[in-house]
């Protein structure tokens, strides 16, 4: 998976709370802040919005299961 899908769920697990997300990374929060600001330009959403945030976990928690049923 690109850096992307790990740097969402991050942020996405810590509700929205850069720092603590860029922690939970092991990365500096300047580069959380490209690596989000890089996926809010591809999504075309404001992931700060709390609608968008929910859509978000609902598709990593899908993608997270097609992750799992190849798997096994």
């Amino acid at each position: 998976r690109p850096k992307r899908v790990p740097t969402l769920h991050a942020y996405l697990a810590h509700a929205g709370r850069k720092a603590d997300a860029a922690r939970a990374l092991g990365i500096q929060r300047r580069t959380l802040y490209q690596r989000m600001a890089k996926i809010e330009s591809l999504l075309a959403r404001d992931v700060d919005e709390q609608q968008t945030r929910t859509r978000l976990t609902l598709a990593l928690q899908g993608l997270d299961l097609l992750d799992a049923r190849r798997k096994s």
